[in-house]
C-alpha cells in the first residue's frame, strides 16, 4: 500500500478482516498455556488487522505494523522455547511471509484476488505455526 495515494484507491477488505478471525486460535491456544505474553501481543494483532483492513487509515496502518513486529519478535522467543520443532514454526511462519510479501509482492499485486488471497494466507499461516507453537509449548513443559 502506498501510503500518499488517496485512501480511496484502498478501500477496506472485509474479507482481511474475516482471516484476521484466525488470530483468535493462538490467543485461546497461549491463553489456555498461561503464555500471556503471547495471549496479548496475538490480540493487539487481532485488533489492529481488523481495525486496519476495516479503515486503511494512516493511524490503523501504523498501529497493525507496531503489532506485526510484536508478533514477530515474539514468534521467536516462543520457538526459542520450544527448540527445534517450534523454530521450525517460527522460521517456516516468517520465511513464508517474507516470500509473499516481500519477495514475491503477491501482497501488493494490481490484482485484488491475488492480493488478498496472499494476505489473507499470511493470516492463516501465522496463525497455525503459532497454535502448533503453544502446543508444543504444553507438550514440553507439562511432562
Amino acid at each position: 500500500m502506498n501510503l500518499s495515494e488517496p485512501a480511496d484507491l484502498f478501500p477496506p477488505n472485509y474479507w482481511l478482516v474475516a482471516s484476521a478471525q484466525s488470530f483468535l486460535l493462538p490467543i485461546a491456544f497461549a491463553y489456555q498455556a498461561e503464555i500471556y505474553p503471547t495471549a496479548g501481543i496475538y490480540v493487539c494483532l487481532w485488533a489492529t488487522s481488523m481495525y486496519f483492513h476495516s479503515t486503511k487509515s494512516l493511524l490503523s496502518f501504523y498501529l497493525d505494523q507496531l503489532a506485526v513486529v510484536s508478533a514477530v519478535t515474539c514468534s521467536f522467543v516462543d520457538g526459542y522455547a520450544t527448540y527445534p520443532y517450534g523454530l521450525l514454526c517460527t522460521l517456516a511462519a516468517n520465511g513464508y511471509n517474507y516470500y509473499v510479501f516481500v519477495h514475491a509482492k503477491h501482497c501488493s499485486s494490481q490484482d485484488m484476488v491475488t492480493r488478498t488471497v496472499a494476505h489473507a494466507g499470511i493470516h492463516v499461516f501465522t496463525s497455525i505455526a503459532v497454535t502448533l507453537q503453544m502446543i508444543l509449548y504444553v507438550m514440553k513443559f507439562t511432562d
